[in-house]
């Protein structure tokens, strides 16, 4: 993703879109079902700078009474952001990112929750996870969660399984670490 890119969806709406595109085919009126907020004319203009920004794509058009409508898809390869892309942002452009990036998912988690009479808690996870791991650690923890977080990527639509989302953050915390020590701990929950 190029600094181009990543300003372009440096939008809460734009973000949005790209999120809800997220490995989904859908067309401009299913977009608006789920973005109900977000009035026609800008949802249509944000479809607009995305598709010519490279970061949405036409998956497919139909016919639809004469018209052709056209199904929309993210371009996963342009919504990876490398380590190259974070080592030549600015910091406040990383900055704003993520913050977009998480409440848009939280907004969505929250109107997800309020949706639903009674709330929906069997189908969410609100849980944070706070551990010690060394960098190589960490690193095989990151891979470990990719390769199944793929896999899962990769299943095919089939009756009962429905589009869930996982969004993870992580990073170092600014909680002082315990200090280390000779005798064994146990914990337990």
């Amino acid at each position: 993703m190029t600094i181009k890119r990543l300003n372009l969806i440096n939008h809460p709406i734009r973000m949005r879109i790209c999120q809800v595109l997220h490995r989904a085919k859908l067309s401009t009126a299913q977009l608006h079902d789920v973005l109900k907020d977000v009035p026609k004319p800008s949802l249509y203009r944000h479809l607009r700078l995305l598709l010519e920004g490279n970061v949405i794509m036409v998956a497919e058009t139909r016919l639809v009474n004469g018209i052709e409508e056209k199904i929309y898809t993210a371009n996963d390869e342009a919504m990876q952001i490398t380590e190259t892309d974070v080592n030549t942002a600015s910091v406040p452009q990383l900055a704003e990112f993520v913050c977009i990036y998480a409440n848009a998912a939280a907004n969505d988690l929250a109107d997800y929750i309020t949706a639903t009479t009674p709330p929906d808690f069997y189908n969410v996870i609100f849980h944070d996870h706070a551990f010690l791991a060394t960098d190589e650690e960490f690193a095989e923890l990151k891979r470990t969660l990719r390769q199944m977080l793929d896999a899962l990527e990769a299943r095919p639509p089939q009756e009962g399984r429905k589009r869930r989302r996982l969004m993870v953050l992580s990073h170092p915390s600014p909680a002082p670490e315990p200090e280390p020590s000779d005798s064994k701990q146990e914990f337990s929950e």
